[in-house]
């Protein structure tokens, strides 16, 4: 009695520490329920015994307990588990790590898939391959079985860029030669030719693909190679994007002729945003002049400046503007509004060359200045204080700043109501809002209370309004009444970056290769769907309140397109 009530609670303690928890239903009236239900299942499940035997409980004990460990490691909890699934799972694990195939299905061939890599091979080398070089590569081994009953072995592996041509021999000196890709007309391997098409289309340099390919050892293409395609990639890319940027403005005119319907207006034509990218820093040799839709963002124009068009880099952004007008001639394409970061030259070509179009500037570098000028009016000198500066203005910088982009979106395209509203920001500090918009809380919220010092001294007064009147936007309000943003022409100029580093001289016809490249990834993801919208705090702008947009993923069928024209120029030569 004492030896098997020791034995109980050793199995008890066993248990205890091996997670091993009694169910319910593990005796009495519950498991018997169970047991019957199973039984009248419509499907009866076929039972088995596996039947063992130990010189001791504690072996036994121990046995059960390493059963319900790997149902942890299984299910990570033994309910979870059956015995016959802790079975298969033993006896699958204990086949396959002795080099046997499982087999379950009766067509299978006792063969292990599973080959584990040695310390010793995991430097050996790489090829690429394709489907159908698979294919004949079986069918060659199979049909040497058929004449002759030895088995092949690989004898030699030569590499052609990222293929290998396998050399096969069995003891009868039996030899089947078979490529790990399939050829194209001429005999260009697939493989190597998909390669050489992925560096052509992702913007990689020949030296960071050739590092790449070092360090994996997937073998490399040479120069050479890249080369003997070099041309057709360039014809096939403009081509693309000529056709791509056609479609742009295709688009871009019905959605203009859309608009003006529902407005009842008259379609003038499309409103266009343009800046210049210089290729380098400084007196750069090529630059890009991008003309893309206001309504869709996409590229509509695009040229390419280089030294031999104009030799001053400065000047570039005139000479591509110029280009721009005579595609858009070319194409019978109106323009009506003309966007741009107020380049002095384009505010006069277009206003003697141009006239029919208007002419607007950028309102971000209209207001970039404006906080650092009314700085100057917020402190100073004791003794300039009432002259040029004035202690209630100091907490009036930044908002001046907000008030004027609010009377560029709100003037309704009048160049009196402009300055009138900007002349209301000195009437709104002194706590006089009969001429503020309706909507403004200021006219809405009858317990508004200004958080800004309320102007009362003439001399602040004075020398806001003065300050005010100074303003670009105040002395020019032709260029400002329609509040255009260029900032989707900036992002473009940083797109491109991902196709051409500032910091690499590229060839002419490399550059204008690379910018067909970055106008079809524009154009193909610009204003994609998002799928959330984030909203935090960054110190770098803490009056920012328009959230992140969680953007879908890019595609890239533009490389498929130039893919697909790249083959029927092989097949067709």
């Amino acid at each position: 009695m004492e030896n098997e009530e020791s034995e109980r609670r050793i199995r008890d303690e066993n248990r205890e520490q091996n997670a091993r928890k009694k169910r319910q239903s593990d005796s009495g009236v519950k498991m018997k329920e169970r047991n019957e239900k199973r039984k009248r299942r419509e499907d009866p499940l076929i039972s088995g015994c596996i039947r063992f035997y130990t010189k001791s409980e504690d072996a036994k004990t121990g046995l059960l307990n390493k059963m319900d460990r790997v149902k942890l490691c299984i299910s990570e909890k033994v309910s979870g588990t059956t015995n016959k699934d802790l079975l298969d799972a033993v006896f699958d694990f204990y086949l396959e790590s002795h080099g046997i195939d499982v087999g379950n299905e009766e067509n299978d061939i006792p063969f292990h898939s599973y080959l584990p890599c040695e310390k010793e091979s995991a430097d050996e080398d790489i090829y690429l391959t394709t489907y159908s070089a698979i294919r004949n590569m079986a069918a060659g081994i199979q049909q040497h079985s058929q004449t002759c009953s030895y088995p092949m072995d690989v004898k030699l592996v030569k590499k052609f860029g990222h293929v290998g041509k396998v050399t096969f021999v069995c003891r009868e000196n039996h030899t089947v030669t078979a490529d790990t890709s399939s050829h194209l007309p001429g005999g260009t391997f697939l493989a190597n030719m998909r390669m050489i098409h992925g560096v052509n289309c992702s913007g990689l340099r020949f030296s960071q693909y050739k590092r790449f390919c070092d360090a994996s050892g997937i073998g490399l293409c040479t120069e050479n190679s890249f080369e003997n395609h070099y041309d057709t990639y360039c014809d096939k890319t403009e081509k693309l994007a000529m056709d791509s940027v056609q479609e742009a403005i295709n688009d871009e005119i019905a959605y203009g002729i859309l608009q003006s319907e529902e407005n009842g207006e008259e379609f003038q034509g499309i409103n266009i945003l343009t800046d210049a990218r210089h290729g380098w820093r400084r007196n750069a040799a090529q630059s890009d002049i991008v003309a893309l839709g206001q309504s869709l963002h996409r590229v509509v124009g695009l040229v390419t400046i280089t030294r031999a068009d104009e030799p001053v880099s400065q000047r570039h952004e005139m000479v591509g503007v110029k280009k721009l007008y005579e595609h858009f001639d070319a194409s019978d394409v109106s323009i009506n509004i003309h966007g741009h970061d107020r380049n002095a030259s384009v505010n006069k070509y277009l206003a003697t060359e141009r006239q029919s179009v208007v002419n607007a500037n950028d309102t971000w570098h209209a207001t970039k200045g404006i906080s650092r000028e009314m700085k100057k009016i917020t402190t100073g000198s004791k003794k300039m204080m009432g002259v040029t500066w004035h202690p209630d203005l100091t907490d009036k910088a930044a908002s001046i700043k907000t008030h004027a982009y609010y009377a560029m979106k709100n003037c309704n395209g009048s160049e009196k109501r402009l300055r009138e509203m900007l002349d209301n920001i000195v009437e709104h500090y002194k706590n006089v809002h009969d001429n503020c918009l309706p909507e403004s809380r200021c006219r809405q919220d009858e317990n508004y209370e200004p958080s800004k010092y309320i102007l009362v001294d003439t001399d602040a007064i004075t020398i806001l309004t003065r300050e005010i009147k100074n303003l670009q936007i105040y002395k020019t309000p032709s260029d400002y009444v329609h509040c255009v943003d260029t900032h989707y022409v900036e992002s473009f100029n940083n797109a491109v970056l991902l196709y051409q580093d500032k910091r690499i001289k590229f060839g002419d016809k490399e550059y204008k290769r690379r910018t067909n490249l970055a106008t079809l990834d524009w154009n193909e993801n610009v204003d994609r769907e998002y799928t959330s919208i984030s909203y935090y705090e960054d110190a770098r702008r803490p009056r920012c309140r328009s959230g992140n947009k969680n953007l879908k993923p890019k595609t890239n069928h533009f490389c498929t397109s130039i893919w697909k024209l790249v083959l029927d120029s092989i097949y067709s030569s």
